[in-house]
C-alpha cells in the first residue's frame, strides 16, 4: 500500500484531474479573483467620487470584501503568486486592471519585488492605485 503523497495517490489524482486541467482550473481560479478585486476597484473609485453619506460605507465594504479574498488566495499562497505574477506582466486591457494584481502581490510578495513592478507602472496606473490606496504604494 502506498504512503500518503505516494505514486498511488498521483496515478489516481491525474486519472480523475489530469494536470493540465487543475492548471486550467487553478488559472481560472485566480483570475477571478484578480478580476473581482478589479471590479472592488472600481467600486471604491466610484463611492470616492460619491457625496452620499454611505459612500464611506461601500467603501469599507469593498475593502473588507478584498481582505476576504487574500485570505482565500493565503490558504495557496505560491500557487497564487505565481499566476497573478504571470497577469501583472501582461498589459492590462485598462489602466485600472493593475489593481487587482498590485492589491493580491501587495498583500503576498516580498515587498521590493512589488515596488521593482510598481515602478515599471504608467503614471495613470500608479494614479489609480494610489486613488485607491493599495497597500506597500503610496
Amino acid at each position: 500500500m502506498a504512503e500518503p503523497g505516494g505514486k498511488l495517490e498521483s496515478a489516481f489524482l491525474e486519472r480523475a484531474f489530469p494536470h493540465a486541467d487543475r492548471e486550467q482550473f487553478d488559472r481560472q481560479w485566480v483570475e477571478f479573483h484578480v478580476d473581482e478585486i478589479n471590479c472592488l476597484g472600481d467600486r471604491i473609485r466610484f463611492f470616492q467620487a460619491q457625496n452620499a453619506p454611505d459612500a464611506q460605507d461601500g467603501i469599507q465594504r469593498a475593502r473588507a470584501r478584498i481582505a476576504e479574498i487574500l485570505q482565500v488566495l493565503r490558504w495557496n499562497r505560491e500557487l497564487a503568486l505565481r499566476l497573478t505574477w504571470e497577469t501583472a506582466r501582461r498589459r492590462p486591457d485598462f489602466p485600472e486592471d493593475v489593481f487587482g494584481p498590485a492589491v493580491i502581490l501587495s498583500a503576498l510578495d516580498d515587498a521590493e519585488r512589488v515596488h521593482a513592478w510598481l515602478d515599471t507602472l504608467d503614471e495613470h496606473q500608479r494614479a489609480i492605485l494610489v486613488q485607491t490606496g493599495v497597500d506597500g504604494y503610496d
